[in-house]
């Protein structure tokens, strides 16, 4: 859901017709960070030179834009009782676009944790997996791996990590990091990994 509104706020540049207008419009702060998990209201400070108007793009069902004017835009906001969150509200006159954005912390941590932190497989090839405890759904993990073309399979389902290697090709001992890894709501990258050593090909 998207909110849309057009702030109050009149223009306080004066130009004669013939000039070429500049639009400005922005934000003294892009990231707000909330300083705890309770319920309040908040506000960003503006500064325009003209007419400008707003739209909440996320976070509609925990932050509500109460009001805009001249040189300000002010929210209030629910508690967090779950993982840390962000809301974005574009300010906008025309082409001239500003995205802001709200972060607020939660009460819970996310994580990704792999049962085992490294495995062995024969030079021949061969397969295993590992219990992987996380905070993210199924849908948003990611599955990635140094020299992917060495596995003929790698992939997360039901709380678990698959994998097989292929056999050997070379006659060096390798060790291949896989990495399991989501997005967290304030656009962070949270991770877990697993190193497979596989023995060197044989003569």
């Amino acid at each position: 859901m998207m909110l849309m509104a057009g702030a109050l706020c009149a223009c306080t540049d004066h130009y004669k017709p013939e000039q070429i207008r500049i639009i400005e419009l922005g934000a003294t702060q892009k990231v707000l960070t909330l300083p705890d998990t309770d319920p309040g209201s908040d506000q960003f400070k503006i500064y325009a030179n003209c007419p400008w108007q707003y739209e909440q793009i996320s976070g509609t069902e925990w932050l509500t834009v109460d009001s805009a004017s001249d040189d300000a835009l002010q929210f209030s906001f629910f508690g967090n009782n779950g993982f840390k969150r962000s809301a974005s509200i574009v300010v906008f006159k025309d082409n001239r676009r500003d995205t802001l954005q709200v972060r607020q912390r939660g009460l819970l941590t996310e994580s990704v944790t792999l049962r085992s932190f490294s495995d062995v497989i024969p030079s021949e090839g061969g397969s295993g997996e590992t219990v992987v405890e996380t905070t993210a759904l199924e849908r948003e993990v990611v599955v990635e791996a140094e020299r992917p073309q060495q596995f003929s399979s790698l992939y997360y389902s039901g709380h678990k990590l698959f994998f097989t290697l292929k056999p050997a090709v070379e006659r060096d001992k390798k060790a291949y990091k896989v990495t399991l890894y989501f997005i967290d709501g304030w656009g962070e990258r949270i991770e877990g990994s697993l190193m497979i050593s596989q023995a060197a090909k044989e003569d």
